[in-house]
């Protein structure tokens, strides 16, 4: 059998062909590896040949890249609501926004051009999230003349969306040091697809031109799945 490889030895494989002439040293047998793909298969049989050949610190990341990515900007100590359940319940409250009891308010933090280029939740009101530090500062009457609908109080189911979850997340971790419990919509607007003029789209910034909306199907929520979920979040 030809010998394990050492510190700075070529390995049996064309290493700068394939890295490039800037690519670092070998890596040895003491040298931690961690191994990535899209879905964590293919770095799952990269680790296992790694181990095979001697080498002894080898990771992998679960799930891979996809499963990374759905964690993205979640936090633990928030409560994140699906798709499928939202649309349940809000169809039940008749609504975001309406008098239901307790009264379920869907908030759209996106910014005015996303909300009038690519459409919204029905239901949902609009608040950007620039303005949402300042806003849970108002009185009740003072946010209500401001923004055209009631202040969220204790008593509501409140529900923050954006786009995908990073500003929803961030504002609900506000509206928690306000003494506010927000609910986030974990897929966003992006993830929505249940009706055609609510638009998936990039992210982009103010100033630049809009992205073109993408294509998809209309999508039909789980009924069963969704009632599920909203069992296990009491609502």
């Amino acid at each position: 059998p030809a010998p394990p490889p050492f510190e700075g030895a070529p390995l049996p494989c064309p290493w700068r062909d394939r890295l490039g002439p800037q690519a670092p040293s070998p890596p040895s047998l003491r040298t931690p590896i961690v191994f990535l793909s899209q879905d964590g298969v293919q770095a799952a049989r990269a680790a296992e040949r790694a181990v095979s050949l001697g080498f002894s610190r080898v990771a992998l990341l679960e799930g891979g890249l996809d499963a990374y990515e759905a964690t993205l900007g979640l936090e633990p100590h928030l409560t994140y609501i699906n798709r499928d359940a939202l649309a349940l319940l809000l169809e039940r409250s008749g609504g975001g926004g309406g008098s239901s009891s307790p009264r379920v308010v869907l908030i759209d933090l996106r910014r005015h051009d996303e909300r009038a280029l690519f459409g919204s939740i029905p239901g949902s009101m609009h608040l950007p999230v620039d303005q949402w530090p300042l806003a849970l500062q108002k009185s009740p009457e003072e946010f209500s003349r401001l923004f055209h609908f009631p202040k969220p109080q204790d008593s509501d189911i409140t529900i923050l969306q954006c786009r995908t979850c990073k500003r929803a997340t961030w504002a609900a971790q506000v509206a928690a040091d306000a003494g506010l419990t927000c609910i986030v919509y974990r897929q966003g607007v992006f993830g929505w697809r249940l009706d055609s003029n609510v638009k998936a789209y990039a992210s982009y910034e103010p100033g630049d031109p809009p992205p073109d909306p993408e294509n998809f199907q209309v999508d039909h929520i789980d009924v069963d799945s969704a009632e599920a979920e909203l069992r296990t979040l009491e609502l």
